[in-house]
């Protein structure tokens, strides 16, 4: 018997709106409609739903209005704070 207990946490599910096509109030109010959403508290243009939350043949998705993305890469972004102008990889 193993001496650690293995929990089975549920991750949510994140997901990035692209600002450069739609605000973030409107992927709430769009993504609301169908799943219970909260902006993340730490980057602003995350938004988390419920674990497993299927969105990938989700208008938003395919359109790419809004990115099925970890919270962990979401974060590089926030971190370097490109300015309008630069090129990145």
């Amino acid at each position: 018997m193993s001496q650690y207990k293995i929990l089975d946490v549920k991750k949510p599910r994140y997901v990035r709106v692209n600002t450069l096509k739609l605000d973030v109030e409107t992927a709430v109010s769009e993504l609301s409609k169908d799943n219970m959403v909260e902006k993340d508290d730490m980057i602003p243009d995350l938004l988390v739903l419920p674990p497993a939350t299927d969105l990938h043949n989700h208008p938003l998705v395919t359109n790419g209005s809004v990115f099925m993305q970890g919270k962990a890469s979401s974060m590089v972004a926030v971190a370097l704070g490109p300015k309008p102008g630069w090129e990145t990889l």
